[in-house]
């Protein structure tokens, strides 16, 4: 026990520490080490609209109709590089959720001049060169990363698809974007190969109206069976929609099918389906149409162009196949990925 008196006033004396005792030592602070100097790139990616497709919607009209109600039914054309200054339809205008009036200043007929001019000056740059040389003087120029319009993650330039008409040479949207994306009635037929009627067959005529709604403008050829989903291009699989209609059906099926809609490849595995289910006959199709691509599109690139060259010479096409292997590459990365 301690000898201190406890009655006193003054407060207990502090035990003193022992000076022999180890004293810890200050740890050593590491030293930051130099970064190197970043290098500086001359250009940027150019931004891209987030609203880039937003005109080929199914509720466009609707957006249409309420800009109609804002600034009236015509729209001047801006003046300068892009437009002709001309008084026109404010459906003959792509949207711009920026500007006040919700679309773009110039029409679309001077918004596509100024695009093939714009074109044409990149493909004189770009056109000569590989696809594995675009890429390297994007890395030059943009840097080692670029960022898809779509998902916004910056990526390596080898996820894109080369554009050589494009200011950067490679596309917006990256592989996993761009196969999630519909594809245009050029490409969807080399993906899908319908069969087509025999050469001097008669033709479909468009009608007057829309089959669906009665509807008499901007009327557009349709397959009643989607060529997504096993449907052939042949005469009995043509109707006629109006671009509302036509984009509310995208690729489902709305109406009762026949086997002789179907390409000549499903039917055998059709034969005993019942095509008044609608649930069950896109679900059957669909696969029967995954299994073809899959056998189809992975193949190596000499067989692949090989078989599209044959489908377009039997068919009288007239497509760049370059194009096409080219625009292909997002599809074929996405089939790899889920093997």
């Amino acid at each position: 026990m301690s000898d201190y008196n406890y009655d006193n006033d003054e407060p207990p004396p502090f035990k003193k520490q022992r000076t022999d005792e180890a004293q810890p030592q200050p740890q050593p602070q590491p030293q930051p080490q130099p970064q190197p100097p970043l290098k500086s790139f001359k250009k940027k990616q150019r931004k891209v609209s987030p609203t880039l497709g937003h005109n080929t919607t199914s509720h466009k009209e609707e957006d249409y109709a309420a800009i109609e109600l804002k600034i009236g039914p015509t729209k001047t054309c801006g003046e300068g590089v892009t437009g002709c200054g001309k008084e026109k339809p404010i459906r003959e205008f792509y949207f711009k959720t920026k500007d006040i009036t919700g679309l773009q200043s110039a029409c679309i007929p001077c918004q596509g001049r100024y695009r093939n001019k714009r074109g044409n000056k990149w493909d004189k740059k770009y056109g000569h060169l590989t696809n594995a040389e675009v890429r390297e003087i994007y890395k030059a120029e943009y840097g080692p990363l670029k960022e898809c319009s779509c998902c916004r993650k910056n990526l390596q330039p080898e996820s894109f698809t080369v554009s050589k008409r494009m200011e950067t040479g490679l596309h917006n949207h990256c592989y996993v974007c761009a196969a999630k994306q519909s594809s245009n009635g050029e490409l969807r037929e080399y993906i899908h190969l319908p069969d087509k009627d025999a050469k001097g067959a008669k033709k479909y005529k468009k009608k007057d109206m829309c089959e669906n709604c009665g509807g008499t403008d901007k009327l557009a050829v349709d397959h009643i069976l989607p060529i997504a989903k096993g449907g052939s291009d042949c005469l009995v699989n043509k109707q006629t929609l109006c671009t509302p209609c036509n984009s509310s059906k995208s690729d489902t099926i709305a109406h009762v099918v026949s086997l002789d809609q179907l390409c000549a490849r499903y039917q055998d595995a059709c034969r005993t389906l019942d095509f008044t289910n609608y649930q069950l006959t896109s679900m059957k199709l669909a696969k029967l149409v995954d299994n073809f691509k899959r056998t189809h599109l992975l193949q190596d690139a000499e067989t692949l162009l090989a078989s599209l060259s044959a489908y377009q010479k039997k068919h009288n096409l007239r497509n760049k196949l370059d194009r096409i292997m080219s625009k292909m590459e997002p599809i074929v990365f996405a089939l790899k990925q889920k093997v």
